[in-house]
């Protein structure tokens, strides 16, 4: 777990470990298992005054043997930042399709209502200023930063490109593991100042909860076979 945190790759741990890489998947998997939920319904996003940029990206990896990417292969992903001076927080989920009817609940869920949304001119978008946020656009088909009102999407895209290179990185996602990448991607971004202290009080929660859970199963036991029989008698 420190090497993962530490952004070693997978493949390095499994060669300097010499173990297998299911074995390091399936630590991370159970890791990110305890972190979640990786949404932020109890902890929205922006706020007053605070800018939430969003884009949708696609997670395919696009071999160089193949042209194209294949649409039995094809993901789409909603991406969220909590920008200030930089990047704070970010969110990703991998969506259906990008109707506004999929999308604005997840937008809704997500981001306090009020906060100032940045995005492309994207139609499943258009409903968000009547959904109570402040909704400004950017058309990139003349600029990448709207001349007016400074509205840009580069923060978001920003962090797509940060995505799509740690699919490079592991040669492709499979499609039943994306969101399962996604959260990690997020967790590791979301906790890059104090990843090992977070990952340190994570596993002692786990390990307290576990032995709390055994001893209330043991007292059980003990009061079933040992107390009740002797009450009885």
């Amino acid at each position: 777990m420190i090497r993962w945190s530490n952004d070693v790759q997978i493949t390095s741990i499994v060669r300097n470990l010499n173990i297998k890489i299911t074995t390091v998947k399936k630590v991370i998997k159970k890791f990110l298992d305890l972190c979640g939920p990786f949404n932020f319904h109890n902890n929205k996003l922006g706020g007053v005054n605070k800018i939430v940029q969003i884009d949708e990206t696609m997670l395919n990896f696009k071999c160089k043997s193949h042209r194209g990417r294949s649409p039995h292969n094809k993901t789409d992903a909603l991406v969220m930042v909590e920008v200030e001076d930089k990047i704070k927080r970010v969110f990703a989920v991998v969506i259906p399709d990008k109707r506004a009817e999929t999308i604005l609940p997840i937008i809704c869920n997500n981001i306090i209502n009020g906060s100032v949304i940045w995005t492309d001119e994207h139609k499943s978008y258009s409903q968000l200023t009547s959904k109570g946020f402040l909704h400004s656009t950017v058309c990139h088909k003349y600029n990448f930063v709207d001349k007016e009102t400074g509205t840009h999407t580069q923060a978001v895209e920003s962090f797509n490109n940060c995505i799509k290179i740690a699919i490079k990185k592991r040669k492709g996602v499979v499609v039943q593991s994306r969101q399962d990448f996604l959260n990690e991607i997020c967790w590791l971004f979301n906790n890059k100042e104090n990843r090992l202290e977070r990952i340190l009080n994570i596993i002692l929660h786990a390990l307290h909860s576990f032995l709390l859970c055994s001893h209330t199963k043991m007292s059980r036991v003990f009061e079933a076979n040992i107390v009740h029989p002797l009450h009885r008698a």
